[in-house]
């Protein structure tokens, strides 16, 4: 299983990578990797048609289970507590996997919208003794969802 340090060297290279991958496009990017704090999103774009803020997931599991994870919530001394999508302030989610060099983008509230709908295909508990509340979703539907950049 990765460590929580590994998970996150992993996820800020991708972060990097995207951001990269956006300031060829003639963006003007900053990432929030040095701030050393949460701010609700990992990079911000600015261009002449406006500001984005994006959350970068590398789901390095999503090659063995065929599902992208997306978390919920995570569950405190029995309460729900927003986490991951209810407390990210992103205009947009991008995801990343293993092997594939693309980036798939969607809108944070059409992503907010598949859950509510309850498009997934199974909620799971998982990480730091399972308090965290994950929504799978089939990687081909997550994808199709989604814009490739």
């Amino acid at each position: 299983m990765s460590t929580f340090y590994y998970d996150l060297e992993l996820s800020q290279a991708k972060e990097t990578a995207f951001a990269q991958k956006l300031q060829n496009q003639g963006f003007t990017v900053s990432t929030t990797q040095d701030m050393g704090r949460f701010n609700g999103y990992d990079v911000k774009a600015i261009h002449s048609t406006g500001t984005t803020t994006y959350e970068v997931k590398y789901d390095e599991m999503s090659s063995v289970t065929g599902n992208v994870a997306v978390e919920v919530c995570k569950m405190v001394n029995g309460e729900k507590v927003e986490s991951g999508i209810t407390a990210s302030v992103a205009n947009d989610y991008v995801y990343c996997f293993p092997g594939d060099n693309n980036f798939y983008n969607i809108p944070r509230f059409q992503l907010w919208k598949m859950i509510i709908t309850q498009q997934y295909t199974k909620v799971v508990n998982s990480g730091d003794g399972g308090k965290y509340k994950l929504a799978l979703f089939d990687k081909e539907y997550f994808v199709s969802r989604c814009t490739r950049i």
